[in-house]
């Protein structure tokens, strides 16, 4: 999934120690994300990706895995599929606790998703 689409230093990078990398990681998935529509297992591997983020503890990360979902939105077909309620449904849960953080900008980007 992931690994296989995104490739090994984007992954590297999602699952990086540092929230700096994450952050980076994460802009790297969404200028990726258009050009997977498409593939296999894509919306999957997209989900994953905003799944780690909306789980971060670092607004940044949060904030920079939404592009992810922009990304797909602007790409014609992205979220057709009959699968794409099953893939995203995890991260709206996740994106639904969001809605009572403490922080604005967290707050105002769940509402946003």
């Amino acid at each position: 999934g992931l690994l296989e689409l995104y490739g090994e230093e984007v992954a590297a990078r999602v699952f990086s120690r540092s929230w700096q990398v994450r952050q980076s990681g994460m802009a790297a998935a969404a200028a990726k994300a258009p050009s997977l529509v498409g593939e296999r297992r894509a919306l999957a591997a997209a989900a994953k990706v905003m799944l780690i983020g909306a789980s971060d503890k670092m607004v940044n990360v949060f904030l920079a895995s939404l592009d992810v979902l922009a990304a797909l939105i602007s790409s014609p077909g992205a979220l057709g599929s009959r699968d794409a309620e099953r893939e995203l449904r995890p991260l709206l849960l996740s994106w639904r606790d969001k809605l009572s953080d403490s922080n604005g900008r967290v707050r105002e980007a769940a509402e946003g998703a």
